[in-house]
């Protein structure tokens, strides 16, 4: 028989409003018949590579479109958390970035067990220091898709 912890730490990334409900899902699933311990981690999405330069031909103006978007993740986050199963012992943050150094120290350390990644990061550099952190920490990470 294996024997398994009675509790595991997963960790949730959106960006989104409308990505909350299938990452829980998937925090579920990963964690079936255990006590649940989640972190929600709201980050906004990567801007594209051209924003930079409509903003610099003032076509945009990029400090409202920024801001947007970092009220979208931290809304998605506050809404994973209260929409996260009652038994599940739940904290969520807002990350400036995947680079964020806590987020990749928590990663690192093994904090958590599960990453479900709901929002994925689109620069190959963030995708490496994501990928890094797991693989030294020992984390599974699970794409959705």
């Amino acid at each position: 028989m294996i024997d398994r912890p009675a509790s595991i730490h997963v960790g949730v990334t959106v960006e989104c409003c409308e990505q909350v409900e299938p990452a829980l899902d998937e925090a579920c699933r990963v964690a079936p018949g255990r006590a649940l311990c989640l972190t929600i981690v709201g980050l906004p999405p990567s801007p594209p590579a051209f924003w930079y330069l409509a903003a610099l031909g003032g076509a945009l103006p990029i400090a409202p479109a920024l801001l947007s978007t970092d009220a979208d993740a931290a809304r998605a986050a506050r809404l994973a958390a209260r929409q996260a199963p009652l038994a599940a012992n739940v904290t969520h943050r807002c990350a400036a970035g995947w680079r964020a150094p806590w987020l990749l120290d928590e990663l690192r350390r093994g904090l958590l067990e599960v990453l479900v990644l709901a929002a994925e990061p689109r620069c190959r550099r963030d995708r490496r220091a994501l990928e890094g952190a797991a693989r030294a920490g020992a984390v599974s990470v699970v794409t959705l898709r």
